[in-house]
């Protein structure tokens, strides 16, 4: 998902035919990661940064992205990041008109910089199969170089903050489509059910990207057994990824042929 941003809600529907039908949603004003999104993003642009009392608009973010991670969207602290910034809650106020409204800022800031590089838009010339994989190989490497974010939205969202929740699930729901759309393209075959194709989603999902997900919650709750726990960052290398996405592919699609890839 090279492409993934911040933008407003949308009501998106699975044709018959596997595209996606978008259609603005205006009644959800808030912002939600985009994970498939096809255009290119930017970092923050210098017409877009307040400046107040020597601090700008993009250094708070910067300090909320720095602190989310270990602090959650319920300790995050408008007075502690003004603080680390040497300034003072007044500011942070006059920049943003609430926490939510930072908090959504930060978001677009965050995935503009670690998460603008996966994209279903790209080396259209290539072979389905082979841009399947690359698609998911990316999209496993950026998660795989995410987690302790994505850890802390998850725990957000248990928590009940609703914002993180509906961000969580637009990128879901986004993340399928697209990925629906590319396996009825590597099937090669007519007829294939809308059910077949969601469950082959979530074996390749289910293959793929969540035990990365899910083993590193697990050991951080501690309930690996001693030898997975000590082979765990062995399961997160490229090579693991790679092998993983062969045998996935190799199960789903007869015509795919494992290649060398290099490690």
């Amino acid at each position: 998902m090279v492409g993934i941003c911040i933008g407003q809600g949308w009501d998106d529907a699975l044709t018959v035919d596997g595209s996606v039908r978008r259609q603005p949603d205006i009644s959800e004003d808030f912002c939600f990661i985009w994970v498939l999104d096809i255009c290119p993003m930017t970092t923050i642009q210098a017409d877009e940064v307040k400046i107040m009392n020597g601090v700008t608009s993009a250094q708070f973010i910067s300090a909320g992205i720095h602190f989310y991670p270990r602090c959650g969207y319920k300790r995050l602290s408008e007075q502690a990041i003004a603080e680390h910034l040497n300034s003072n809650l007044e500011t942070f106020n006059r920049m943003f008109a609430d926490k939510d409204e930072f908090v959504k800022a930060m978001l677009i800031e965050y995935s503009n910089r670690a998460l603008g590089r996966v994209s279903f838009d790209f080396a259209q010339n290539i072979e389905d199969t082979e841009r399947l994989y690359q698609i998911v190989w990316r999209l496993a490497v950026t998660i795989r170089e995410h987690l302790a974010w994505i850890h802390r939205m998850l725990l957000d969202s248990e928590e009940g903050v609703d914002l993180i929740t509906k961000a969580l699930k637009k990128q879901h729901k986004m993340l399928a489509y697209g990925m629906i759309r590319h396996i009825k393209k590597c099937n090669g075959r007519e007829g294939v059910s809308e059910l077949e194709l969601l469950n082959q989603f979530e074996f390749l999902n289910g293959a793929v990207i969540s035990p990365m997900i899910m083993n590193t919650r697990y050991r951080m709750l501690g309930i690996l057994t001693d030898e997975m726990n000590g082979r765990h960052e062995d399961l997160l290398t490229d090579s693991s990824i790679h092998q993983r996405i062969d045998w996935a592919f190799a199960a789903l699609f007869p015509q795919y042929r494992s290649k060398a890839r290099p490690f």
